[in-house]
């Protein structure tokens, strides 16, 4: 069956890489959205008045993912998710980079990630768009969101941050200097 597929009545027909074309477009489009937001809050926000996330959530969710990773190691989705999870905040810990902005800019994308992600997933439909099998997460939804993907969508964004702050740090003059591209 899979972790999770597609509803085939409202997908186009068109495949990339053994993938529907609007999920590729979904991997493009929300990635880019989130990053212009995360974008905003670098340029207008002081990173004192955020501080306060700097370590404590951090370790929050290096803790909860570890939990993931113990205990379910036998959901697919929530195994996977928590332990790709894991290694990437440990990786974040261990270089010191600071995730303060990327926590409110995720805080902040929070109601609009429900309500695209609950059209997705079934709210307001006939059939939902994504399916998930419950037999490889925990079987836990808010609304009808799979409760993995609160912290699945987390990793995405960090994950598309580390790369934008990446490739931003490397085309600097200065690059090298400041070991934490995230502050």
């Amino acid at each position: 069956m899979g972790v999770w597929g597609f509803n085939p009545d409202y997908l186009t027909g068109i495949y990339l890489l053994n993938q529907p074309l609007e999920e590729v477009l979904f991997f493009i489009c929300i990635p880019y959205a989130c990053l212009f937001t995360y974008f905003v809050y670098k340029k207008y926000v002081s990173p004192e008045s955020i501080a306060f996330l700097k370590q404590y959530p951090l370790f929050f969710l290096m803790l909860l993912s570890l939990v993931g990773v113990i205990f379910f190691h036998n959901k697919l989705y929530t195994f996977y998710t928590a332990l790709f999870l894991l290694i990437s905040l440990v990786g974040v810990w261990r270089m010191g980079y600071n995730l303060h902005f990327t926590l409110i800019t995720y805080i902040t994308i929070l109601p609009f990630f429900y309500t695209s992600n609950g059209l997705l997933t079934g709210s307001f439909l006939d059939a939902p768009i994504v399916w998930y099998d419950n037999n490889e997460n925990l079987g836990l939804r808010m609304f009808t969101i799979p409760l993995e993907d609160l912290f699945y969508g987390f990793l995405l964004f960090m994950l598309n941050v580390l790369l934008y702050e990446g490739i931003k740090a490397r085309a600097r003059p200065d690059k090298g200097k400041n070991r934490n591209i995230l502050v």
